[in-house]
Formats: C-alpha cells, structure tokens, sequence
C-alpha cells in the first residue's frame, strides 16, 4: 500500500511539475512585434527587406559588373540586410512611413511605402560602398 502511495505522490508532483511549465511558458512565450496599423510582424517585414534587397543587388551586380567597390561583402544580400537591421529597427521605419503617408488623398498599400523607404537606404549604402 505504501509503494501506491508513492506513486500516486510522484504522479501529482509531475503533474504539479508539467502545469508550472506550461504556465510559466505563457508568460515568457516571445511575443512578436507588430506594426502600428497591426499588418506586419517583424519577421515578415525582414521577409520583405530581403526580398528587395536581393533584387536590388542582382540589379546593382549587372550594372556594375567592373566598378570596383570599396567593401565586396557590401554586394551581398544577406550582408546589406544584416547592415540594415543593425542601423534601424525595421517596425519603426514601416511606423514612420505609416505616419508619413496616413493622411495621403492617394490610398496605396503602406508596404509599398516602406518598400520605397528600403530602396533609397540600399542605393545609399551602395552610393557610398562604391569608387566615383
């Protein structure tokens, strides 16, 4: 009788042990960022950076195929998004275009204002990586 104790003491305590986890889990589970119009989430908006910095830099690469540039890593994709996500917060540039634009007669879709945002930063980091 004693061992059945026992057990069903052990059983408690690692049901006692699972439901702390699994409380404490939802209090410290990650919560993703979002934007302030509650579109985007940061993953998604990195999506988007990479998207068209790959585009841009394929464009770069076939029009400055012999231009000698100062930093090569800087002709990269995953480079210039890792320079860009170290210089700015990306919710906050898709936030500030948001505001920028909220109030336009023109209604276009914010992502593409924070697309446009994203091509004058790529074309300044590669004015800048390049020899004139």
């Amino acid at each position: 009788m004693s061992e059945e104790f026992e057990r069903q003491q052990e059983l408690k305590l690692e049901k006692a042990i699972r439901d702390y986890n699994e409380m404490s889990s939802s209090y410290y589970s990650s919560q993703n960022r979002t934007t302030l119009d509650g579109e985007w989430e940061y993953d998604e908006l990195l999506g988007v950076l990479t998207d068209e910095t790959d585009k841009k830099v394929k464009e770069f690469n076939e029009k400055n195929q012999f231009r000698a540039v100062k930093d090569k890593e800087l002709t990269y994709t995953e480079f210039i998004v890792n320079k860009i996500c170290d210089e700015h917060d990306l919710i906050e540039l898709y936030n500030d275009e948001y505001d920028k634009h909220r109030n336009d007669t023109e209604k276009v879709f914010n992502i593409h204002h924070f697309e446009n945002r994203v091509h004058s930063i790529i074309d300044r980091i590669f004015k800048d990586n390049t020899y004139t």
